[in-house]
């Protein structure tokens, strides 16, 4: 489990590193005695790792409830919302190619639950 959670940093060296067993050794003992040291890192990393395994979690029962489909339209719908609050909290320039594109997914994930509400 410890090692599941190594930060990728760490995973890339080793792994270049990987064609020569001592370097290998050199760098995942450097890496470990580096996590050993630096507790911040070790904390946000499960944090992170346990937000995306609750996040996994609440979509499963979604699914479930819902269906495939909606589910789907759902996150297409999350997504858009994602990219308004990107470039809004961070001020920059909203593109009209972006724009255009999150109309038309907002717009179709409306279709879509309007069909279904009917019975389309």
């Amino acid at each position: 489990m410890f090692f599941a959670n190594i930060d990728s940093t760490f995973m890339s060296k080793i792994a270049i590193d990987i064609s020569n067993v001592s370097a290998f050794e050199d760098s995942l003992l450097l890496s470990i005695q580096y996590l050993n040291q630096n507790h911040s890192l070790l904390l946000n990393t499960f944090l992170c790792g346990l937000s995306y395994y609750l996040y996994n979690e609440l979509q499963n029962k979604i699914l479930s409830r819902l269906g495939a489909v909606p589910t789907a339209v759902g996150n297409a719908f999350k997504r858009v919302v994602v990219f308004v609050a990107f470039y809004l909290v961070l001020n920059e320039p909203f593109p009209a190619g972006k724009a255009w594109g999150c109309v038309m997914a907002v717009v179709g994930c409306l279709a879509f639950a309007i069909s279904e509400a009917y019975g389309v």
